[in-house]
């Protein structure tokens, strides 16, 4: 898998990409060969060992080394009493949802201008 960071976010390569010089190309994210001229990196997850059922993996953080993404996860000890939801759980991943929406909403709009320019 390979992504890019921009502005402190892990981009990953969408189907149609606009490049700096302004150039369309289609199918992108099947050309590794034009995603790797283009900036993207091969992506390294460090994932620990853990119980879904009883952990979540949460992302630590990320940082480029020798050319590559590094995303370093840990594992959190889900916080759910005897089968409740956990309100703080849950708004935790709601907001992360939402930023994610976002992104994609912004990235789409950004896209139909290019296009449509």
């Amino acid at each position: 898998m390979l992504g890019k960071i921009v502005d402190n976010i892990i981009i990953y390569p969408p189907k149609n990409y606009k490049t700096e010089d302004g150039e369309l190309i289609l199918n992108f994210d099947k050309n590794i060969d034009l995603q790797k001229e283009n900036g993207f990196m091969e992506i390294i997850e460090n994932i620990p060992e853990y119980n879904s059922d009883t952990h979540y993996l949460y992302r630590e953080d990320f940082y480029i080394e020798d050319d590559k993404i590094i995303i370093n996860y840990k594992a959190l000890e889900k916080d759910i009493n005897e089968g409740e939801n956990n309100d703080s759980y849950i708004e935790d991943l709601e907001q992360r949802i939402s930023i994610l929406e976002q992104q994609q909403n912004i990235y789409q709009l950004i896209l139909s201008e290019e296009v449509n320019k």
